[in-house]
């Protein structure tokens, strides 16, 4: 960080930023990771390095959830949607298409949600990550939505497609991260054999751990 101040360069402040806010949140210290990543944010947008700026909004949009500032996500999301609509750009939008159903999620809609993730499994142009993310989700809903007599076998179903699309990715933080998100669900399931318990708010882990984070961002 020092080096880059040094050396008045946007992009190496920026890169800077950006890995010591990822390491801050890993380390649970969100209004440290915040601080870096809003700066890196406004650095992004006076340059024009738009691409590079969304995918900081997108960390944002993760901690604003988290925080339950679910008016300030949503408006991020806008921000980084019609930049993705206007470059083609499948990853943004399925990453927005993700987070936008885990809003749906923490809101209890969970129909919303089921059809936005079930749109990014199902785009030909979504890459693994968002896909197995997308499986994630999916087994989710089934597993906290409404109760039907279909629903342990959607939601495992979906644990298998996950497993299945997990596998085969290659970037080291969304593996582990997606891995995590399967494990766990993968527990409830065996901890509530006869039946997931849909009380709590287990819903949670799409949002609220940093050792996840990697996987929306």
């Amino acid at each position: 960080m020092a080096a880059s101040r040094a050396a008045d360069d946007d992009f190496a402040r920026v890169f800077s930023l950006t890995l010591c806010g990822d390491a801050d949140e890993s380390d649970g210290l969100r209004a440290r990771a915040r601080e870096q990543w809003v700066e890196a944010a406004r650095i992004l947008r006076a340059v024009g390095a738009r691409t590079r700026w969304a995918y900081v909004l997108l960390r944002l949009v993760c901690l604003d959830i988290t925080e339950g500032e679910f008016a300030l996500a949503e408006e991020r999301l806008m921000d980084v949607s019609r930049l993705a609509d206007e470059l083609g750009a499948d990853d943004l939008q399925a990453a927005v298409a993700n987070l936008r159903g885990v809003l749906a999620v923490r809101g209890g809609r969970f129909a919303d949600a089921a059809r936005l993730f079930r749109g990014v499994w199902r785009c030909p142009g979504a890459p693994p990550d968002r896909r197995a993310v997308s499986a994630v989700g999916l087994a989710v809903v089934a597993t906290f939505g409404p109760p039907s007599p279909t629903a342990p076998d959607d939601a495992r179903a979906w644990i298998d497609r996950g497993r299945r699309t997990h596998a085969g990715l290659l970037e080291p933080l969304a593996r582990h991260a997606v891995g995590v998100l399967l494990d766990r669900l993968d527990a409830h399931h065996r901890a509530h054999a006869n039946g997931p318990a849909r009380t709590d708010r287990e819903c949670d882990w799409l949002s609220d751990s940093p050792s996840v984070l990697a996987a929306f961002s």
